[in-house]
């Protein structure tokens, strides 16, 4: 118990990171296909979406080999969601604040530990809805952090954070209601790039920001 409290930054930061090294490994050995190109070999960044590499089948019918090793790692990221929120918590004065900010931290790590267990090809509106519901509800504690936080004490944490729910906001607000305007083809291939970018940049992020919170020891 010593240990998992002495190094449960390092422990949360390596929980966070690791489903970027593992996604980056189904991508290499994916062979699957796309909803366009369904008899492809490959993964193609523009055209497959994350939720892919947990398929149980491929798009060829083919069965996935790996869609295990996609729903640990996924079941891990709940894991380090919740402990992401709980280790910044610890950074805001207001006991109430903490506590809802951990709540909305709960739901999105729940959320992506539901995700795990439906794979998309398995349960299409169970996914998405798990999917949203997760992005949102870390954006959701991610605001009250930043509102909540002493911006002259902690000034490179909240303008990381303010950055980081300024563009996440624009992207949401531009896919639900400007996206529908473009062509299709193009729609698709934005939400699947954007999906990427938005989970590996909010992944580095926490990993950051927990980084700097053990190197300034800023709670210990």
């Amino acid at each position: 118990m010593g240990f998992l409290r002495k190094n449960i930054t390092d422990i949360t930061i390596f929980i966070l990171l690791q489903y970027i090294f593992i996604a980056a490994i189904l991508m290499y050995l994916y062979s699957g296909g796309s909803i366009l190109q369904p008899y492809n070999k490959q993964y193609v960044l523009n055209l497959n979406f994350l939720n892919d590499l947990g398929r149980t089948y491929y798009f060829d019918g083919q069965k996935n080999l790996f869609w295990i090793y996609y729903s640990f790692s996924l079941f891990l990221i709940g894991i380090g969601i919740i402990l992401f929120f709980y280790l910044i918590s610890h950074l805001l004065r207001h006991k109430q604040v903490r506590l809802v900010i951990l709540f909305f931290g709960i739901i999105s790590g729940m959320s992506y530990m539901v995700l795990a267990f439906v794979p998309i090809d398995i349960n299409f509106e169970q996914n998405i809805m798990a999917s949203k519901i997760g992005v949102y509800s870390y954006l959701l504690a991610n605001l009250f952090f930043n509102f909540f936080l002493n911006k002259g004490k902690y000034r490179f944490l909240y303008y990381l954070t303010l950055v980081f729910n300024l563009i996440l906001i624009c992207l949401i607000f531009y896919q639900a209601f400007l996206l529908k305007y473009h062509d299709p083809v193009f729609a698709l291939k934005f939400k699947v790039v954007i999906q990427k970018l938005v989970a590996f940049f909010r992944l580095a992020t926490a990993s950051l920001i927990l980084y700097y919170i053990k190197r300034k020891r800023l709670y210990y």
